[in-house]
């Protein structure tokens, strides 16, 4: 394949990717919303997706566009590479949870950069009395849409920022105040920027811990299970179902072979991948209405994208990505 080819290869194989990986990261949050009353089979029905389907039709554009331009055989290899890339990053997600999270508590207090101490000051005066259990370090803080650091420019005011009082002897925040007075630890120079005891605000170091980070990335086994013989089959189905009205059209009719294709493997995706979550789980009616929701919305997604498929194979050929028409690509030249 040319090399220019190759980058565009390439380039959709990454979003195809980075798309596939960003529905399993994303997908224990749900929205929902009320399908208007003129849809037909859920018209006036409450549909709850996950925001992983927001990405997911992504994924069906990319092996579509590779059909389209690289052909069957390397539309395959892309998919199966995503099955890879999904196995590896789930095991990665696995072994954060397995590592303990850092999640010190400290107190803030607030300091202005005309008395700015240093840390080390700081630091020395702690150890002078004999505390070596509390450390301190500045933190940067986001003032509405604007992060202010230690050292903002540009400002004549005062500068705000935030002094953290570390408190190393507990593995997690509580409101507990440390047991004893700043200030009075501090010499006189040091006492009007150092934090203030009782008005203290409690903070974490690490935002995220254990607990938290487990609810948003610990997907179930089942779960990933599912999403992944689903993937299987309806990316496997969808390359083949395309190639078929590639043939049946001998190259003509760029939107039909999208659609048709698009339509019917996110039907084998919604199915499977539903079914499997929550069979035994759910009733049948509200496993059936699920299907019915997020097939819905992805037949609106595929309908949707026709015009970047177009566009897309229209933008390749304009750049020369193309790999050269006399490559054996597994796929009919367009007439």
């Amino acid at each position: 394949m040319r090399e220019r080819a190759v980058y565009g290869y390439l380039t959709l194989a990454g979003i195809f990717l980075g798309a596939l990986v960003l529905c399993n990261l994303i997908v224990l949050k749900f929205f929902g919303f009320t399908w208007p009353s003129f849809v037909p089979f859920v018209g006036g029905q409450l549909a709850i997706l996950s925001v992983g389907i927001l990405p997911y039709p992504l994924t069906f554009l990319c092996t579509d566009l590779l059909s389209e331009i690289y052909g069957k055989k390397r539309a395959d290899a892309v998919v199966w590479v995503g099955l890879v890339v999904s196995l590896l990053t789930l095991g990665w997600l696995q072994l954060a949870m397995a590592v303990p999270a850092k999640t010190t508590a400290g107190w803030a207090g607030a300091w202005t950069l005309e008395k700015e101490p240093s840390i080390e000051q700081l630091e020395e005066a702690l150890v002078a009395r004999g505390i070596r259990d509390f450390g301190f370090a500045w933190q940067q803080e986001l003032e509405g849409d604007r992060l202010t650091t230690a050292l903002p420019s540009g400002v004549e005011e005062l500068r705000r920022g935030r002094l953290l009082l570390i408190d190393r002897r507990i593995a997690k925040a509580d409101a507990t105040h440390p047991p004893f007075e700043v200030r009075e630890l501090l010499p006189a120079r040091l006492r009007d920027v150092a934090p203030d005891g009782p008005r203290l605000e409690l903070r974490t170091i690490a935002p995220v811990g254990d607990d938290l980070f487990a609810r948003v990335f610990g997907s179930s086994m089942r779960a990933i299970l599912a999403s992944m013989i689903a993937y299987l089959f309806a990316q496997w189905f969808d390359i083949r179902l395309y190639h078929f009205w590639k043939r049946f059209t001998n190259g003509k009719h760029l939107w039909l072979r999208n659609n048709a294709s698009t339509i019917v493997s996110q039907l084998l995706d919604s199915v499977l991948v539903i079914t499997l979550l929550f069979a035994g789980v759910w009733t049948n009616d509200m496993i059936v209405a699920a299907i019915a929701s997020a097939w819905c919305f992805k037949i609106l997604c595929a309908l949707a994208d026709t015009p970047f498929l177009y566009l897309g194979v229209w933008l390749f050929r304009r750049l020369d990505l193309c790999p050269d028409p006399r490559e054996d690509t597994g796929h009919v030249q367009p007439s």
